[in-house]
C-alpha cells in the first residue's frame, strides 16, 4: 500500500515522500454519504510541486491550519497529527 501511495502522490504532485506510519483512521458522515479516511505520516524526500490541474498551492505551518476553512472530517485527525509532529 505504501509504495502505491508514494507513486500516486509523485504522479499527482511531483513530490517524493516516504510513508512512515499510519496515524489514524477517521470516519465521518455527511448528509448523503459516509467517509472513511486513513491518515499517514509521510516525510518529504525530494521534488518540486507540479500539479496536474488548475489548482494552486502554498506551504503553510501546522499552526496556521486552524485559520483555514477545513471540512469537519479534517478536524478529526488534527490532534493526532499534532502529537505525531511534536507541535
Amino acid at each position: 500500500m505504501a509504495e502505491d501511495f508514494e507513486k500516486k502522490l509523485k504522479a499527482e504532485t511531483g513530490l517524493t515522500v516516504s510513508m512512515e506510519r499510519q496515524l489514524t483512521r477517521i470516519r465521518h458522515a455527511y448528509t448523503h454519504f459516509k467517509l472513511t479516511g486513513d491518515v499517514f505520516l509521510c516525510r518529504y524526500s525530494a521534488g518540486r510541486v507540479r500539479l496536474n490541474s488548475a489548482r494552486s498551492h502554498r506551504w503553510i505551518s501546522f499552526g496556521t491550519l486552524s485559520d483555514l476553512p477545513l471540512h469537519k472530517a479534517n478536524h478529526k485527525f488534527l490532534d493526532v497529527l499534532e502529537l505525531a509532529l511534536g507541535e
